[in-house]
């Protein structure tokens, strides 16, 4: 496993006014990152944890040297701040959001790629619902073994 992250990796955190961005940014620094810009259209020019706010990445890669992302948004929003990162020149990014649709996922992947920037099938992953894990479709209910012919449902 390669290291991604070293002493020269300076982070832009998209999504830091937020309740997560704002929290996770206070850990990565309590622990040694170089948190160097936050990003949240709209309220650039203010701080958080110490750490200047910029309207756009572009501007904050311009400003700070920034070569690393951390995406703390809204899934709707998750595939338009991926996008922004890479096209500012950012090369790593991760993303802590939830229920990104797949399909933004596969265009979020194509995009970094055929632009440079790292990926991997171990790096890009959705968090999505999922069901019950393969075990569980075997276990036995009140109605009887699962699978079992039973016309009475099988537990919630």
């Amino acid at each position: 496993m390669s290291v991604l992250v070293d002493a020269g990796t300076k982070v832009v955190v998209q999504g830091i006014t937020g309740h997560q961005g704002t929290v996770h940014t206070r850990q990565m620094k309590l622990f040694g990152t170089a948190v160097v810009a936050g990003v949240t259209p709209g309220k650039g020019g203010t701080t958080v944890e110490e750490t200047p706010v910029f309207d756009s990445v572009r501007d904050a890669v311009d400003r700070t040297g920034a070569n690393a992302s951390c995406i703390f948004v809204p899934a709707p929003f998750a595939k338009d701040a991926l996008l922004e990162s890479v096209d500012a020149g950012i090369r790593l990014a991760v993303i802590v959001t939830e229920h990104i649709p797949f399909h933004d996922m596969l265009v979020m992947y194509h995009y970094a790629r055929s632009r440079g920037a790292r990926s991997s099938d171990r790096t890009v992953r959705g968090s999505r619902p999922r069901g019950p894990p393969r075990s569980a479709s075997r276990r036995t209910s009140p109605s009887g073994p699962a699978g079992s012919g039973s016309s009475r449902a099988a537990g919630p």
